[in-house]
């Protein structure tokens, strides 16, 4: 190649999947941030799949977090397009290299929510662990607002219990006044709801948590109405209301998942699990494999 080439050439190497010419390219001194039709490279090479690509960009310096312009008009960075169509290899090569986990989308999405959104787990946790921000102002850009909104769905329950561990915020509401106690409320998942309260989630005296309002089930299940009655109208046992502030205060200071810096206190262990919410997770996962293993048994009745 004499001349230096011009940004097409790169993207038609990226189409063709010529991975020699992409890193010749690469290597000429070609601006590979340069957006071609709104899409730059490295974003062209997530939307095909292309991992190789990926890597060579990457090796080379393509700026990590520039927004590109899909065929959909989607505006959005590399890492939340590869989120959004599961690339995981290439995904993982993003975070590994610090891809920014604070940059939205052009509707002020984050990659956090995305992952929520498209229902992967394993995205979840590490964008958790590599330190996607929590502390969201907003309901309608809370994953957790999103992950208990569609409770019903399969696979929703595990995201939640990784949210509601990590520390998001437990009480924003929407426009309607709609908390994440209320879709629990609205899919009859006593469990859910338990925990959202154990993990410090306000509870109030609203209509909808009236008996006319609430699930069947629950209203006939003696206990219930009198343990709602009891959360609405006297304070949290101590031992709660102790572990909410410590959680929400340091929520409040790292802005990311609270689950490595509370092993990190210098607590004893009984209060460290106190903080991590264990056994009021432990007790929902208890209810999830019950509930897996009955439909395994309806499936194998069916067959």
């Amino acid at each position: 190649m004499g001349k230096m080439p011009h940004i097409m050439d790169l993207h038609q190497a990226i189409v063709g999947g010529d991975i020699g010419l992409v890193t010749k390219i690469c290597q000429s001194g070609l601006d590979l941030g340069t957006p071609m039709r709104g899409t730059t490279a490295l974003s062209l090479a997530v939307y095909r799949g292309n991992l190789e690509a990926v890597r060579v960009l990457l090796s080379n310096g393509a700026p990590l977090d520039r927004r590109s312009k899909d065929h959909l008009d989607r505006i959005e960075t590399p890492i939340i397009s590869a989120i959004r169509l599961g690339h995981e290899d290439i995904f993982n090569q993003l975070v590994a290299h610090g891809a920014r986990l604070d940059v939205p989308d052009f509707y002020n999405q984050t990659p956090l929510w995305f992952a929520v959104k498209e229902q992967r787990l394993s995205f979840v946790r590490v964008l958790l662990q590599a330190g996607a921000p929590i502390n969201f102002i907003r309901a309608s850009e809370n994953p957790l607002n999103l992950a208990v909104q569609f409770l019903g769905y399969r696979g929703r329950r595990e995201l939640m219990i990784e949210l509601i561990a990590a520390g998001l915020p437990l009480s924003l509401e929407d426009y309607k006044g709609q908390c994440p106690l209320y879709w629990a409320m609205k899919h009859a998942d006593l469990e859910f709801f338990r925990l959202l309260i154990e993990a410090g989630a306000k509870v109030r005296r609203w209509e909808w948590l009236s008996p006319p309002n609430l699930p069947l089930n629950w209203q006939k299940q003696s206990e219930v109405m009198p343990w709602i009655a009891q959360e609405q109208t006297t304070p949290p046992p101590l031992t709660r209301l102790a572990r909410t502030a410590v959680r929400q205060q340091l929520s409040h200071l790292t802005n990311r998942d609270i689950r490595s810096t509370i092993i990190q206190l210098p607590l004893p262990t009984p209060l460290i699990r106190n903080l991590l919410l264990n056994d009021p997770i432990a007790k929902v996962n208890m209810t999830l494999m019950q509930i897996s293993s009955g439909n395994e048994q309806q499936i194998r009745q069916l067959n």
